[in-house]
């Protein structure tokens, strides 16, 4: 089996715009299940039923969270693509046709979104203690479902909120700036991302997982230098990583 490289990042980091840039580029990539979230399939709506209401669907909404983005991406980890014959030193192309891009993990489902509800109150004790358990059940169930790599979309939480109100998802219409600025906290304290420099850099998560920083700046998302640039830096960095 190939790398499975998760692209994590705060809302409105810009990982959705920069996953397609990945796909059109070649990589196989698996979309976060917004669509689930939001009842399109059937059901319930649950993401605006959170922001209406995050401390009585806190702990519904971050279960679900996180078995809906286990189904998506096991579905397709499942069927990895034609694997050609292992080379001593694989190139980068290679490692790229053979990596997975998960928009988003199960690492940052627990390290920064549902841990975040339950340092801010709104995940009591007892239900936070049944979502690690089952969290860390599926975890141990599904191994492939843990990353080998991260790339992390650092952006500035005032940056991520004209995101937001650019792309006017309705259920979004309630996040703050001071919301967005706890999940950059929790991203920080798990990423133990570089401190100096504008341009990023490699780091290891608190859950021991290999992580590249990339630095986004204002506009960069219309910017295919640079969006190529950052392709080019996760290419370079994950040949340094032996495929599993």
């Amino acid at each position: 089996m190939g790398l499975t490289i998760a692209l994590e990042g705060n809302i409105g980091a810009g990982k959705t715009t920069f996953l397609s840039y990945l796909k059109k580029k070649g990589w196989r990539c698996v979309d976060e299940p917004v669509v689930q979230w939001q009842g399109a399939e059937g059901g319930e709506n649950l993401l605006s039923m959170f922001y209406a209401d995050p401390k009585r669907w806190a702990f519904t909404f971050q279960t679900f969270a996180f078995i809906s983005r286990s189904q998506a991406a096991l579905g397709t980890l499942r069927h990895p693509p034609n694997m050609a014959p292992p080379a001593s030193q694989p190139s980068a192309s290679q490692l790229t046709s053979q990596a997975t891009v998960l928009e988003r993990s199960l690492h940052s489902d627990k390290h920064c979104f549902a841990k975040n509800c339950h340092m801010t109150g709104l995940m009591k004790d007892a239900e936070w203690g049944v979502y690690e358990n089952y969290h860390s059940w599926i975890m141990n169930e599904h191994p492939e479902l843990r990353c080998d790599v991260i790339v992390y979309l650092r952006t500035d939480p005032q940056r991520c909120l004209e995101h937001i109100r650019k792309r006017g998802r309705k259920e979004e219409e309630t996040i703050t700036l001071s919301y967005l600025q706890e999940l950059h906290q929790r991203h920080e304290e798990w990423l133990s991302p570089p401190q100096h420099g504008p341009g990023g850099g490699a780091s290891l998560s608190t859950d021991q997982v290999k992580v590249l920083t990339l630095t986004c700046e204002s506009d960069w998302e219309n910017d295919l230098a640079r969006c190529e640039e950052m392709c080019e830096a996760i290419s370079d960095f994950i040949e340094m990583i032996p495929a599993t």
